[in-house]
C-alpha cells in the first residue's frame, strides 16, 4: 500500500472517530444520564483526537502531492536549454550577473 492510500485510510478512520465523539456528546445532552459529564469528556476527547489526526493526515497527503508535482516539473531537459542560453551570452554579461549574485 502506498503512502497516499495509507493516509487516506487514516483520514477515513480518524473522521469516523470524530463522528463518534460528536454522536456521544449529542446523545448525552439528549438523554442526561447520571454519568453525563464523564461521557461528554470521552466524546470530546474522541472528537479532538479524531479531528486532529485527520487534519495531520490531510497535511501529509498534501505534502506528498506537492513533492510529486515538483518531481514531475523538474525534468532534466529544461535545465539544458537554460544552460545553453547562458553559454551563448556575452562574457561581460556573465561577469555582471556573477557580480550581482555576489553582492546580494
Amino acid at each position: 500500500m502506498n503512502q497516499k492510500a495509507a493516509y487516506a485510510f487514516r483520514i477515513i478512520l480518524s473522521g469516523y472517530l470524530a463522528y463518534l465523539g460528536v454522536k456521544i456528546i449529542l446523545e448525552m445532552v439528549n438523554e442526561k444520564p447520571s454519568n453525563m459529564v464523564f461521557m461528554i469528556v470521552i466524546g470530546a476527547a474522541f472528537f479532538v483526537i479524531g479531528a486532529g489526526y485527520a487534519i495531520y493526515c490531510i497535511k501529509k497527503v498534501w505534502e506528498i502531492r506537492q513533492a510529486d508535482q515538483n518531481l514531475k516539473t523538474d525534468e532534466p531537459g529544461e535545465g539544458k536549454a537554460e544552460a545553453e542560453e547562458a553559454d551563448t551570452a556575452d562574457p561581460e554579461e556573465k561577469e555582471e550577473l556573477e557580480n550581482d549574485y555576489e553582492e546580494k
